[in-house]
């Protein structure tokens, strides 16, 4: 039997401190733009295999999935407290169930 177990999270901060205009000759303009367009991106996965060998090239895996992913106005620079502001977004689970089990096709049919 193994259980391997993953879990990695990913945080980037887009900060923007200028806005300028393109003019069409491709140099920038000034502009009095004043917006807010700062973002904070998280992607926070866990991967946890179970896998139980029952017999020689025979395995039972039992795979859980759970990831996070958002993408929102820029939070704390703090990593714990946006860390917990990330888990309290929407989460997606899934549970697989995958059986192997070796046939010998000549045992079954003889060595005739």
């Amino acid at each position: 039997m193994a259980l391997n177990f993953r879990l990695r999270h990913y945080w980037s901060k887009v900060e923007y401190f200028q806005f300028h205009l393109l003019n069409s000759d491709g140099t920038l303009a000034p502009t009095d733009y004043v917006g807010n367009h700062d973002r904070n991106y998280n992607a926070f996965n866990i991967d946890m295999v179970y896998r139980w060998r029952f017999a020689p090239g025979s395995d039972l895996y039992v795979v859980w999935k759970n990831s996070i992913f958002e993408f929102a106005e820029m939070a704390s620079p703090n990593y714990f407290d946006n860390l917990d502001r990330m888990l309290e977004a929407p989460q997606q689970n899934s549970i697989s169930v995958k059986l192997i089990y070796f046939i010998d096709y000549a045992r079954l049919v003889g060595k005739g």
